[in-house]
């Protein structure tokens, strides 16, 4: 795809059934491609309008300004404003706007900046010696506290879903839902028996960057945010170990969790 121009249309639309559905008629009436098409948030039914944006391949400047046109004009009834930004392959960036997961500000990490920052890290480390086993307890720390709170963004209660086992199995599917959803991994959650519980994900976010920055250690991070998110789904204390680490693209890493005793 190297050079070619997408234009991103940024959109207020009334919501309302069929929407998204006219608007990529008229684009690909103009013989276009959509790319991509998702809202910077959530829309339920009593919300009366929402963004909406549309990614169009092979469309420049020109292209942009033309769909912007013909959207105010022959869509106005359910367009309430749009704007184009043209630039070439993935480089847009909408001006004064925040990427958005459901109703919380989110920030984007590719794996080069995860990669380098894993990198300056461990050879600072290297540098330190001594400071190993403190330093992988600070990163645990860190997921254990993101894993708790995407349990808190879930928080079901056992009682209102008829039982532990519905409640775990909601829980494991969450769980799936939101690493997915962050862009971390392919989940698959799984449990015969709900002691012990295997994580298997597809090209976990940490596990590559470890890898690519040519790092041999467990992603602790990401032990944490299981670690974090079990305990506080299960209410007890957990054991989190690493079984495998993809190191390639389409790898899966894989993970177990055994339920122990109680958190008090």
């Amino acid at each position: 795809m190297s050079g070619e121009p997408f234009t991103l249309l940024d959109m207020v639309v009334r919501n309302k059934a069929g929407v998204a559905a006219r608007i990529s008629d008229l684009i690909a009436s103009r013989g276009l491609s959509i790319a991509n098409i998702t809202t910077p948030g959530i829309i339920t039914s009593d919300i009366k309008e929402g963004r909406l944006f549309i990614l169009v391949e092979k469309c420049d400047e020109a292209c942009g300004s033309s769909i912007e046109e013909s959207l105010k004009k022959e869509l106005g009834d359910i367009v309430l404003s749009v704007k184009h930004l043209s630039a070439l392959n993935a480089y847009v960036f909408p001006k004064s706007r925040v990427l958005m997961l459901a109703d919380m500000r989110a920030h984007i990490f590719t794996h080069g900046l995860l990669r380098e920052g894993f990198r300056e890290m461990y050879k600072q480390l290297a540098s330190t010696p001594g400071l190993e086993a403190h330093f992988h307890s600070l990163l645990r720390s860190f997921g254990r506290g993101i894993g708790r709170h995407l349990y808190e963004r879930w928080n079901v209660r056992i009682e209102d879903v008829g039982g532990f086992e519905e409640y775990v199995e909601r829980g494991l599917r969450f769980f799936e839902a939101i690493y997915s959803a962050l862009g971390l991994g392919v989940v698959k959650a799984s449990t015969e028996n709900y002691v012990n519980y295997l994580i298997e994900i597809i090209d976990n976010w940490e596990c590559l960057a470890l890898s690519e920055a040519g790092l041999a250690v467990n992603p602790q991070v990401t032990l944490g945010i299981i670690e974090g998110y079990f305990n506080s789904m299960l209410g007890r204390r957990v054991a989190v170990s690493t079984t495998r680490t993809g190191k390639a693209p389409g790898e899966t890493s894989v993970f177990t969790v055994e339920s122990l005793g109680s958190l008090a």
